[in-house]
């Protein structure tokens, strides 16, 4: 991949993840280890921490692939997709 693909691609997260955040009630907070970030220090720190804009991208890019990869889980015993009598 490119890397001015890269870059746009990370802009687009930012982008989503400012929107959804900017999105959320003002009590919306952000906690990472012993740190919590209210939504205006959150949206502070994503827009002058490169390091920080790193991360959360790291964070969605991981999570979108775990949760588009997972197979296992726990899984109704009810089979939806065939009709049951009981």
């Amino acid at each position: 991949m490119a890397e001015d693909e890269r870059g746009m691609r990370e802009k687009d997260i930012l982008k989503a993840v400012k929107d959804h955040v900017n999105s959320q009630n003002n009590s919306w907070t952000f906690v990472m280890g012993r740190k919590v970030l209210d939504k205006k220090e959150f949206i502070a720190l994503l827009e002058k921490d490169k390091k920080f804009r790193k991360l959360i991208t790291t964070m969605v890019i991981d999570l979108s692939i775990d949760i588009l990869t997972r197979k296992g889980g726990k899984k109704s015993e009810t089979d939806y997709n065939t009709p049951s009598i009981r």
